[in-house]
């Protein structure tokens, strides 16, 4: 069964491209793939290149440095039209509109975890709180990293939940 899934991820410097690229690789051809990148920065030209490529569908929801409601309804609209079964959030500002999706939809979230705990504020904790509350999976770069959540979160932490998918290297780009 083909599902619509939805991957929002920042498209600037960072991680999070790398991440998604290394999860689409693994999907079979059938899925229906959109990516919303969202953030201060357009998307990566070699991002962009990956999606044409993959003929893998994508918005650009741009924000300005403060600016905070005006995108992420824009990120919630743009899930509206698509309709996906499945959401990855890649940041904590993502899931707030998957969340909003899923509670009028019957979309499950998934929440990657990808920003540094000691670099987290309070808003942010909290945001990585809601997201084990109310996420389907929340997934973790490395075992050390879930385990630092688990100790933070306490009793808001749900091991059920967790999942542990490393950031994996490319064979291909290295390989002899």
């Amino acid at each position: 069964m083909t599902k619509k899934i939805v991957h929002i991820l920042y498209g600037g410097l960072g991680g999070h491209g790398q991440v998604v690229f290394t999860l689409l690789n693994r999907l079979p051809e059938s899925q229906h793939i959109h990516l919303i990148f969202y953030g201060v920065e357009s998307p990566l030209e070699e991002y962009l290149e990956k999606c044409r490529e993959k003929s893998i569908e994508y918005t650009t929801v741009l924000k300005s440095e403060g600016e905070f409601i005006k995108p992420l309804y824009s990120i919630y609209r743009k899930l509206k039209t698509i309709q996906p079964d499945i959401v990855f959030a890649h940041s904590s500002n993502a899931l707030l509109p998957s969340l909003l999706h899923a509670l009028l939809s019957r979309a499950k979230i998934i929440f990657v975890e990808h920003h540094a705990n000691h670099l987290k504020s309070r808003k942010e904790w909290f945001l990585s709180i809601c997201a084990m509350l109310f996420a389907k999976k929340v997934v973790y770069l490395s075992d050390v990293y879930r385990k630092q959540v688990k100790k933070k979160r306490g009793k808001y932490y749900r091991e059920k939940k967790a999942k542990v998918i490393p950031n994996g290297i490319d064979l291909k780009l290295f390989s002899p």
